[in-house]
């Protein structure tokens, strides 16, 4: 079922949380320590849903949820990686009986498929047509070819 009413996507770095295993510590604004050899810590985003009534099951909700942070990441081509995640209902004071879910989660970047070793020969040999048309230098051709040779 798709939740339009009130989906919200949250950006909030969680000071008082401690950084999860998978991503490096960063400074106080999200640049990474320099020399310490880090990457940046993404921000950590929330993806917000209520139930669209008492019949919605909370599998299904956390579903629209889990496709909703997974459409917000892929609109920015990265990929989700959920942390956590949480249901909850609004005090009585609000009226409002329905379960909510709460997905927090990261937009990370997307695994670079590994290159074949025929890919890097075609590659090489592209590079190599430049070298001999004098497109490229040899530093250049050289240091094409590292970097392709280098490739996971």
């Amino acid at each position: 079922m798709k939740h339009s009413s009130w989906s919200v996507c949250v950006a909030a770095m969680l000071a008082a949380c401690s950084t999860p295993p998978a991503h490096p510590t960063a400074t106080g604004n999200g640049e990474a320590q320099k020399g310490a050899g880090v990457a940046a810590v993404p921000p950590l985003l929330e993806e917000v849903l209520p139930q669209s009534g008492p019949s919605e099951s909370m599998s299904s909700l956390r579903a629209d949820a889990e496709r909703g942070a997974r459409e917000g990441c892929g609109q920015q081509g990265r990929a989700v990686e959920i942390l956590s995640e949480r249901t909850f209902s609004r005090p009585p004071s609000t009226h409002d009986e329905r379960k909510w879910i709460a997905v927090n989660f990261y937009c990370i970047d997307k695994a670079k498929p590994h290159t074949t070793p025929e890919e890097k020969e075609a590659k090489i040999a592209n590079l190599k047509q430049f070298l001999d048309k004098g497109t490229l230098t040899q530093d250049e051709f050289d240091q094409a070819k590292a970097t392709v040779l280098a490739e996971p």
